[in-house]
């Protein structure tokens, strides 16, 4: 029955970017761009929408013939439709995917304690597969839906724990220009305050992050309740219950929801930890990769992932890139009297990578003056090959709108080519290589158990 649901839930997403267009016979209208077997979005008036029976019948039908779901399924969706299926009246994709939905809870069957502690375990390897912001629905592990929700929620908060190995941010922190920028960019902030929602949640006070050192299986719990509200929530995921029980063991409920306001001065806040810590975290990379990584989450209270940087060296690359970036884009709002966009679109994010990517494309969208291009490139001739296509791959999901799911080879490929090719970077070996056609394609195995592209 996983299987069905999985299939019902694809079916689902089809129905719902829809909309409100009614549904109708694909006998009568053309091929909608591949949405579900037998049925389309109406093109325009001059095709004759089926009348909610009728639709019916055709969705019983397709998932009665659909090996993956059987009798079961699509007697459930037949009893589903009730009164809406005789109502006479056009049937829209969001309401054949809210009947859908029912049937999805109606099929689903509580696990036994075993088999759904060992599908909770699928869960938490799943979180920790690939970045945050890189995970999609359809990735999930098919029998989550089948999960006692008290149980799901229960099986976060016990494996929400103090990371013993988190070193305490410094005393005396440092002082240079990126912490004097990220301080006046605080400062300005607070004239949007009532422009950007207030502070509801911080009534007393500027919204600051508590020092919460708890992690869920290395992930920091802020960027775990971050992901949470701007992903699974958000996107409505199904099944929604199971995301609601998750997010609640993680400490977030749906009035939980943080003002544009809080999120920008707690991004801003995490922005001076990074720029105070700068020159622990190069010394920590220095010593031990997993020393840098666990200072940096500990300080930022973002997750990172050192490989999507390109190594140590990369990270700290990056984490100048950013400083360097985050000050110009600011500077420069700040002549143009367009911080409060600057403050709602470019502070948003996951982790660090997911953050860099969305600063990035306010630079497309925001281009400084003078510069080529929207952007600071942020690697080096001293750069490897990988740190360097590591690098580039931040700047074209920035113009891939932010979205890191759109990443193909096909544009990597093509993007490398017209940005790299030609150029010298540092090999494995150390001797500086010139970047060809070939060399791009030897690193697409490596690329992609990063990225999971294919």
């Amino acid at each position: 029955m996983s299987e069905g649901i999985t299939a019902l839930v694809s079916m689902v997403r089809t129905f719902e970017a829809m909309g409100d267009a009614p549904v109708v016979s694909a006998g009568t209208a053309p091929r909608a761009g591949g949405a579900a077997p037998g049925l389309e979005a109406a093109m325009d008036n001059s095709h004759q929408a089926l009348a909610n029976e009728a639709v019916a019948q055709e969705i019983v039908a397709m998932i009665r013939e659909n090996p993956q779901m059987g009798d079961r399924p699509a007697d459930a969706a037949q009893a589903a439709f009730g009164e809406l299926g005789r109502s006479g009246t056009p049937t829209t994709g969001r309401e054949a995917a809210v009947v859908l939905t029912s049937v999805i809870h109606t099929l689903q069957e509580e696990l036994s304690f075993q088999a759904g502690e060992q599908t909770l375990e699928d869960f938490a390897a799943f979180l920790q597969q690939r970045p945050l912001h890189l995970l999609r629905e359809e990735d999930t592990p098919a029998r989550i839906g089948e999960v006692n929700p008290e149980q799901a929620a229960a099986f976060v908060e016990r494996n929400v724990h103090v990371d013993v190995e988190a070193p305490a941010p410094p005393a005396a922190p440092q002082e240079n220009s990126a912490v004097r920028v990220v301080g006046r960019a605080t400062e300005s902030l607070q004239e949007y305050r009532e422009a950007m929602g207030g502070a509801p949640n911080y009534p007393d006070r500027r919204p600051t992050r508590e020092p919460d050192p708890r992690t869920f299986f290395g992930i920091p719990i802020e960027s775990c309740r971050d992901w949470c509200r701007q992903v699974p929530l958000k996107n409505n995921w199904i099944p929604q219950w199971f995301w609601k029980a998750v997010a609640h063991g993680f400490g977030v409920s749906e009035a939980s929801t943080e003002t544009p306001y809080e999120d920008a001065s707690l991004s801003l806040e995490s922005i001076r930890n990074m720029a105070e810590n700068r020159d622990r975290f190069a010394a920590a990379f220095q010593r031990d990769p997993d020393e840098g990584i666990c200072l940096f989450r500990s300080a930022t209270r973002w997750t990172a992932h050192m490989g999507d940087n390109g190594g140590p060296d990369g990270m700290i690359r990056n984490i100048d890139a950013y400083l360097e970036l985050f000050a110009a884009l600011y500077e420069n709002a700040e002549a143009d009297g367009t911080l409060e966009t600057f403050f709602r679109e470019a502070l948003t994010g996951v982790c660090f990578e997911h953050r860099f990517a969305n600063l990035q494309q306010y630079a497309q969208q925001h281009p400084l003056p003078g510069g080529e291009g929207a952007y600071l490139p942020p690697h080096n001739e001293d750069s490897t090959v990988m740190e360097t296509l590591n690098a580039e791959l931040l700047i074209l999901v920035a113009r891939l709108g932010g979205d890191s799911t759109a990443l193909n080879w096909d544009n990597m490929r093509a993007h490398f080519l017209e940005n790299l090719q030609g150029i010298e970077r540092v090999g494995a070996d150390g001797a500086r290589i010139t970047i060809t056609p070939e060399t791009i394609d030897s690193f697409r195995d490596e690329l992609n158990t990063l990225y999971f592209f294919e």
